[in-house]
């Protein structure tokens, strides 16, 4: 599998736990971005079903994320939004925020203590 970036991880992670052997190749190997900020700015909204499979392979109680229950969409040139609230739905959240260099150098962790996985870089 070529690609390690969010989904090719997830994908390599998920496979690699149904003891296939994976080989997963990417540029280099992942680090949590810090930034001036003091944290990654690049961030993922994740979905409930998201959620659900960051928690079938085993990260998602490694990552720092944080609800959000109200979400607000515009158009390119401000004219038009629509607007997404939890409660609507029946939830207390619509999803998560959560650093994407966490999620992506949890499941290189989690892809790293495999024996059936190989990951190459460079």
């Amino acid at each position: 599998m070529v690609g390690g970036g969010l989904v090719g991880s997830l994908i390599a992670l998920g496979i690699a736990q149904t003891r296939r052997e994976v080989t997963l190749i990417d540029r280099s190997r992942p680090q949590i971005q810090q930034g001036v900020l003091g944290m990654d700015i690049r961030n993922v909204a994740v979905s409930p079903a998201s959620r659900e499979l960051l928690e079938q392979v085993g990260i998602w109680g490694d990552l720092h994320a944080a609800p959000y229950s109200a979400m607000q969409v515009w158009e390119e040139r401000g004219t038009r939004a629509i607007e997404f609230q939890a409660r609507e739905v029946g939830r207390d959240e619509l999803g998560w925020i959560v650093e994407s260099s966490e999620v992506l150098y949890a499941l290189w962790e989690a892809l790293s203590q495999m024996s059936n996985v190989t990951l190459e870089t460079g």
